[in-house]
């Protein structure tokens, strides 16, 4: 009996968000913040946020974040449409679009051994600025690369 697909794509990341809360829950100590009454949920959203108001270097790197991570699922959306099917631009087979997809995660990870060498290097800012700046371009190189002649 063969396994499918779908049932691995589904079942992989419920294995591993289920590992992740058993890891959680392994944790020993208390994480929680000392209160003379108890606050609700409500409250705290609120604290936090007027906490990062008051901090321009997190305010403007929570909103870059922010934005960045709206337009990269943003082109994620579409990016089926631009890569696979007889009629798209790469005419990549579904099995190959997942393959395509896989890739990301080597590179993250490459990435995150990279940030801290870079950072040394380079400063944290400039490092930032060029992540951003990378970030943005592979975000409008399909809408750039279609309309450029292959041949």
């Amino acid at each position: 009996m063969g396994v499918s697909a779908a049932g691995v794509a589904f079942a992989a990341p419920a294995a591993l968000w289920a590992s992740a809360v058993l890891a959680l829950l392994l944790l020993r100590g208390s994480f929680r913040v000392e209160r003379a009454r108890p606050a609700t949920l409500r409250a705290d959203i609120a604290e936090g946020a007027r906490f990062l108001w008051r901090q321009p270097l997190l305010r403007g790197l929570a909103a870059s974040v922010g934005i960045f991570n709206f337009a990269t699922n943003a082109t994620f959306t579409i990016f089926a449409l631009f890569a696979v099917g007889p009629g798209s631009i790469l005419e990549l087979s579904g099995a190959t679009y997942g393959l395509l997809l896989a890739t990301i995660a080597p590179g993250s990870v490459a990435g995150s051994f990279l940030a801290a060498p870079c950072e040394r290097r380079f400063g944290r800012s400039r490092s930032l600025k060029v992540s951003l700046l990378a970030g943005a371009l592979l975000m409008v190189a399909p809408a750039v690369l279609t309309a450029m002649p292959c041949s």
